[in-house]
């Protein structure tokens, strides 16, 4: 997008309960108007995130080895 119009509503908390971007694409695009509406809920509450499994996972040094392999 060449330019972004961006709307937030805020709640009584003074946090944002929900955004919009508005703008029009660039390239590779129809050149139509795009918007993308996001809704945020859930502060303060902890995220259930749970790593993979050990087999799963990979160390930095390993990724970026492999990453850089020609």
């Amino acid at each position: 997008m060449t330019s972004v119009v961006i709307d937030m509503w805020i709640g009584r908390d003074v946090l944002v309960l929900q955004s919009q971007e508005t703008g029009k694409g660039a390239k590779g695009t129809t050149g139509k108007e795009q918007v993308l509406i996001e809704e945020h809920s859930g502060f303060g509450t902890v995220p259930a995130i749970t790593p993979p499994p050990g087999k799963d996972r990979r160390h930095r040094d390993e990724f970026i080895a492999r990453a850089t392999r020609p």
